[in-house]
């Protein structure tokens, strides 16, 4: 756990694929997913419902729905990425490791993580406390790398992205929803 923190608040996630480079970039390269995001998050959510994101990295996300008028909160466990996501939005963004702690922040109408499950090594215990966290109607929207993508026998790039040392769960669709539901 304590090299896990290492990992996370000083990027290294990053620096060990070799994706080190400026927040302009790193807002070009995921400007098309978050935006496919962001339109899918606002048709699940009752507008000015709350959004909790876990892994909320650079902040784009949280920026854009709060500019949509939603009612955010960020929750990431890199100190390098919430440096960042302070000069991108005033969304509260918080240090919590949800595996370890259940944190008095209130419920959401929508919790969501973009590529993070694949990092939390417990993740059945993370799904369990983030329902703890979700009002009565309240929805979790995941997205996680598939194992079954064709890309990674058709795409060196990827498939060395892919297999890299902060993923260590994989996910397949059978596996995906069976984590879901234990």
């Amino acid at each position: 756990e304590d090299d896990e923190k290492i990992f996370y608040d000083q990027n290294l996630q990053y620096k060990n694929i070799g994706d080190v480079g400026s927040i302009k970039r790193a807002y070009n390269k995921m400007k098309d997913d978050n935006q496919r995001r962001v339109e899918l998050i606002s048709k699940l959510t009752p507008k000015h419902g709350s959004i909790l994101e876990l892994g909320s990295g650079h902040g784009f996300f949280l920026d854009a729905m709060k500019k949509k008028g939603y009612k955010i909160t960020g929750i990431e466990i890199s100190k390098a990425k919430r440096k960042i996501s302070r000069q991108i939005s005033s969304t509260k963004t918080l240090d919590i490791d949800i595996t370890q702690t259940i944190p008095d922040i209130g419920t959401f109408d929508t919790i969501v993580f973009f590529q993070v499950l694949e990092h939390i090594s417990k993740p059945v215990e993370f799904l369990k406390n983030c329902k703890k966290l979700l009002k009565p109607a309240g929805k979790i929207v995941a997205e996680v790398p598939n194992l079954d993508d064709f890309q990674l026998q058709l795409n060196d790039s990827y498939t060395k992205f892919y297999w890299q040392i902060a993923h260590i769960n994989y996910f397949t669709p059978k596996i995906f929803k069976k984590v879901f539901h234990d």
